[in-house]
Order: C-alpha cells, then sequence, then structure tokens
C-alpha cells in the first residue's frame, strides 16, 4: 500500500514536470501566426523602430528595407503581440494595401507611423507580399511603451526640423 502511493506520487511529479516544460516551451514561441516565407518571395532587411522605447500615444516610427525584383509589392502587415505582467494581448495590422506605398519600385526603404495605445511590451512581426502572392521573410522588433502617466513622447518621436517646416 506504501509503495503504491509513492510510485503515484512520483507519476504524479512527473506528469507537472512534462506539463511544465511543455508550456514553457510554448511561451517562448510567438503567438502570432505568419505566414511562411516564399523561396522566390520578396525580402525584407533592417527593421527598426524610432525611438526604441516609447510611452503610450506617441508616435513610433517603423522602418524596413524591401526587395523584390520579381513583382511588385502590394502589402505590408504588422502581427503584433503585447504583454504587461500577466496580461497580454495580439493583433494584426495592415501598414499598406496600396503599391504606391512602396513607391513602385522594386527595391527600397518603407516607413510608416504606429501610436501604441497601452502600457507593454510590444512585440511586432513584420511581412510583405507581392502581386503574385508571394510573402516575405518576417522580421522583429521589440517596443518597451510606458503609461499615460508619463509627461511627455520620447524626443526621437518628434518631427525632424526640415520635416516640421513643410
Amino acid at each position: 500500500m506504501f509503495m503504491s502511493a509513492v510510485r503515484t506520487c512520483r507519476v504524479f511529479a512527473k506528469a507537472i514536470t512534462v506539463l511544465t516544460l511543455a508550456g514553457g516551451a510554448a511561451g517562448c514561441s510567438p503567438l502570432v501566426a505568419m505566414e511562411p516565407a516564399s523561396p522566390d518571395g520578396p525580402r525584407i532587411s533592417r527593421l527598426q523602430l524610432t525611438p526604441d522605447r516609447s510611452t503610450v500615444g506617441c508616435p513610433v516610427e517603423l522602418r524596413f528595407s524591401f526587395d523584390a525584383p520579381r513583382e511588385e509589392l502590394v502589402k505590408a502587415i504588422a502581427g503584433w503581440t503585447l504583454t504587461y505582467g500577466r496580461r497580454g494581448a495580439l493583433g494584426y495590422l495592415t501598414l499598406a494595401t496600396d503599391p504606391q506605398a512602396f513607391g513602385g519600385r522594386p527595391h527600397g526603404e518603407f516607413v510608416t507611423q504606429l501610436m501604441p495605445d497601452r502600457s507593454g511590451m510590444y512585440r511586432y512581426y513584420v511581412q510583405v507580399e507581392d502581386r503574385a502572392g508571394h510573402k516575405s521573410n518576417v522580421l522583429t522588433a521589440t517596443l518597451p511603451v510606458e503609461g499615460w502617466w508619463r509627461s511627455e513622447c520620447p524626443r526621437d518621436s518628434w518631427a525632424h526640423p526640415s520635416e516640421a517646416s513643410s
């Protein structure tokens, strides 16, 4: 009887250990699903968020380079996750659906503005698609966002002097 109880406890302890490890491994993977990259699809590189820290309601510039030699780019999307303590959220943003957003060029730089509306740690997953439906690789960037109680936006998020005068 005693040995049976010990065996039951060991089995239970092993089951808990396996479930904990499996849950931890799942927690390391992204929660948003992006399409796999097409072998002959466009490529993106140098994803950058400026400033690298922000405040709720302050503009953040998202910028990346693209290379689409085969077909014209027609779409840019970003999946995102937000964590703050034990809370979390996720979603998708359409960054562009107009080929003119890419300047009609096969190579170049794409720039848009984001405005986080909640505090926490954002992780963005960015991908583009060409006219033939080929998907690019996925780039990731992390952005810590402080709450509304901060009195002003980070200096890097203000317009550059040349942009403010035009």
